[in-house]
């Protein structure tokens, strides 16, 4: 399918759907996304897109009239591991998902069959449906091997899921496709597992799990949306689809690999009876078994970029300052051309401007005339009212693509920061990939670390949003014109 897609992504704020957005948009397809609070988000896209309106708890799904999308992605649902699971919390888990589903799908399908007439498709063209599921749909099974038709399972996650997709099948008709994507454990820098884990392993703390022998159903995040962009563009795609990686893992190679990475096992092994007495119910999540494979992907012939885990893990953490390090990635689309924001980032004095006040930072000096591959940048500033002198050494510098700052003196044990322009979709795209490593080793990053994150999570964001006021992004707020009706 060649033609230019108009694609809704719900969920599209979050990680799995800024990534998945990036790849449409690369491929020229035209992408909104939904969200209950659309004034945040028209700085903070990482590609061109419309910004919607829409309060799935007390408002129908807005699927417009003129320019109705052909595909509806649906990815939203509130996180598995986020919080304990308490009464409330399960059912916040069960309706973001179910209530979500249900109002897209009876959208979509009174739109689908206002098209027909005696089982005919008279005018216009209907919509698909591409709806997120999860591998807890076959609950924990040991080592049996689990493909798309393999029976439910036992749980709750198991329930959910299919209760999740009973919602999502409400939208089938006879003349649209609907894709269901159960997906495995995603790995990428910003994903939910790795933003968990990462950190347990650098205060020393990632234990090994029942001996490391529960099956463990991954895939890269290049490849989990490289599944949805197939199912959304390829018509032939229909019915149930596992996105998992073609070579299973035991969650001891992950262990392995990451300790790796992280400088060995401190914690000692930790006993199921533990995790259960600990995390009662949720122990699903950790001690749950899915040797999940996908029978469908194999007979499509999908072409994996990462088909073992170690080739995956080569991939994210390929370099020494990737490897022991914690990883915060920022992505930020612009409307102009990659020249107009280096200019901006080729001068120092603009840092004052992009670094929130209460950090007072100010530039003292640099060692070149102009910015180059070797200048060295020297600040001062403020971290929680302690006055810090910080030395910056400019190890790469690519005009108008990308250029590498290195921490030489200050407060962190190494700070590796790489800025990035790219061309996408007639504008640019940014990406800032920091790599840090905090004072005394796992110590420092057990004492400090969540105060740490915290601050430049905070920082990214401010920097979001002041490089937006100087340059300007393009998506637009489409509020709902008339209020929904409340279902």
């Amino acid at each position: 399918m060649n033609e230019t897609l108009r694609i809704i992504i719900v969920g599209g704020t979050g990680y799995l759907g800024q990534q998945l957005g990036l790849k449409l948009t690369q491929a020229g397809h035209q992408v909104s996304i939904t969200t209950r609070n659309p004034e945040q988000w028209i700085y903070r896209t990482a590609f061109p897109c419309q910004v919607i309106h829409w309060d799935p708890s007390s408002e129908d799904f807005p699927l417009p009239k003129k320019n109705t999308p052909h595909v509806v992605i649906n990815l939203a649902g509130a996180g598995i591991g986020d919080q304990r699971w308490t009464t409330a919390y399960k059912n916040t888990l069960r309706d973001s998902r179910l209530v979500t589903t249900r109002k897209i799908a009876r959208a979509i399908k009174n739109h689908n069959l206002s098209l027909c007439h005696d089982g005919q498709v008279t005018g216009g063209k209907p919509v698909h449906l591409v709806q997120a599921s999860a591998i807890g749909y076959y609950g924990s099974r040991g080592d049996d091997a689990l493909t798309e038709t393999t029976s439910q399972g036992q749980g709750f996650l198991a329930q959910l899921c299919a209760d999740w997709e009973q919602e999502a099948l409400q939208a089938k008709t006879e003349s649209n496709r609907v894709v269901l994507v159960r997906i495995g454990v995603v790995l990428g820098h910003g994903s939910g597992f790795l933003k968990t884990m990462t950190p347990l392993y650098m205060r020393g703390a990632g234990a090994l799990i029942d001996g490391g022998r529960p099956w463990f159903p991954w895939i890269h995040v290049d490849d989990v949306v490289s599944v949805f962009a197939e199912a959304v563009t390829n018509s032939q795609w229909n019915g149930i689809v596992n996105a998992t990686a073609p070579e299973p893992a035991q969650m001891g190679d992950f262990h392995k690999l990451m300790t790796e990475c992280y400088g060995g096992q401190l914690a000692p092994p930790v006993p199921p009876w533990l995790i259960k007495t600990l995390l009662g119910q949720q122990s699903e999540i950790a001690l749950g078994s899915h040797k999940v494979m996908s029978e469908v992907l194999r007979h499509k012939d999908f072409k994996f970029r990462y088909r073992t885990l170690p080739e995956a893990f080569k991939a994210l953490y390929e370099t020494d300052v990737d490897r022991g390090s914690y990883h915060v990635v920022s992505q930020q689309w612009f409307p102009h051309h990659k020249r107009e924001l280096w200019k901006f980032f080729a001068t120092e004095s603009n840092l004052e401007t992009l670094t929130p006040p209460w950090l007072s930072f100010k530039v003292l000096s640099k060692s070149t005339p102009e910015i180059e591959s070797g200048t060295i940048l020297k600040y001062q500033l403020k971290l929680h009212g302690i006055p810090i002198q910080w030395e910056t050494h400019i190890s790469q510098w690519q005009p108008a693509h990308k250029f590498i700052d290195v921490q030489a003196k200050g407060p962190y044990a190494m700070w590796h920061h790489t800025h990035s322009f790219q061309d996408h979709a007639g504008g640019t795209l940014m990406t800032d990939h920091v790599r840090l490593r905090l004072p005394l080793g796992k110590l420092g990053f057990l004492v400090a670390s969540p105060m740490v994150v915290k601050d430049v999570e905070r920082i990214f964001s401010f920097r979001k949003q002041k490089i937006a006021e100087i340059f300007g992004t393009t998506p637009h707020i489409q509020l709902v014109s008339e209020p929904n009706v409340r279902s």
